[in-house]
């Protein structure tokens, strides 16, 4: 069960950190410039909405986010696509 959790931490934290990364590549790259201060903006105010989404989660319901972690049985193609994992 720890193995698990460990596990599934390590996942969402790597997700996490691909989203933001990502998300700073489609604000910037466009840009063209990373000295950008409405993008460092827009950047901050979507990780503070992110992390203040998940401790509220953890702290209310953390089953919720444990269950958003693994797919489960039935699970659209396009939802594993997006999750970027394979069955």
């Amino acid at each position: 069960m720890t193995s698990r959790r460990s596990e599934s931490r390590a996942r969402l934290l790597i997700s996490t950190i691909a989203g933001i990364s990502s998300f700073a590549a489609f604000i910037f790259m466009p840009a063209g410039r990373i000295d950008w201060p409405r993008g460092w903006s827009c950047l901050g105010i979507i990780t503070i909405s992110l992390l203040a989404g998940f401790i509220y989660l953890r702290r209310v319901n953390p089953e919720v986010i444990e269950h958003r972690l693994h797919l489960g049985k039935g699970t659209k193609l396009w939802d594993i696509i997006w999750s970027a994992r394979k069955k």
